[in-house]
């Protein structure tokens, strides 16, 4: 049986972890316990983390919990990634540590839909790249998006919503080109 990591932080640190706090593994290797690879962060800011960010070294984790004690009340779940993306990006990381976030954030959704799928909670959707013109001014400016959508029908019926958004922008006409 593994190590309870929980109890080795409070052993360590001589304290009792607050209802409301998690432990955090610095590395995302829930099997190192190393005491120097635990942090311990309030349940939302930790999920949080986890949701919107990725991985930070131990000292960039510290000032984020720092302003987030600060700004905690204030913080609605969705503004807390928000705001959240906002703080992590002044602590300038270094770009191979974004990127590999970046990608760390992406896989975590593609694995979540696909459980959502999985469990039937929610319908495997088709990418569809809709290209379209909008008109302002007499001048043609061509947008790319990409739709996900259970078949080219409901693709379409999205799509037509998107584009009929632009009448408020002053155009005159918009077209759909391609799904």
């Amino acid at each position: 049986m593994g190590v309870n990591y929980r109890k080795l932080y409070e052993k360590h640190h001589n304290l009792k972890i607050p209802k409301d706090w998690e432990i955090h593994h610095i590395d995302a290797n829930r099997g190192n316990n190393e005491v120097k690879n635990l942090i311990m962060l309030p349940k939302k800011l930790h999920r949080a983390l986890h949701n919107y960010i990725g991985l930070l070294p131990r000292k960039e984790l510290m000032i984020i919990r720092r302003w987030y004690m600060k700004n905690k009340s204030k913080l609605s779940n969705l503004y807390l990634g928000h705001k959240l993306k906002h703080e992590v990006k002044k602590l300038n990381l270094p770009a191979k540590l974004v990127e590999k976030n970046k990608k760390y954030i992406k896989n975590k959704d593609r694995i979540y839909d696909n459980y959502l799928v999985k469990i039937g909670v929610k319908k495997k959707l088709d990418k569809h790249i809709l290209e379209y013109v909008v008109t302002v001014n007499e001048v043609d400016y061509k947008f790319y998006t990409k739709i996900e959508a259970e078949n080219s029908t409901h693709a379409l019926r999205l799509a037509r919503t998107i584009v009929s958004g632009f009448h408020t922008y002053n155009s005159k006409k918009h077209k759909i080109l391609k799904i």
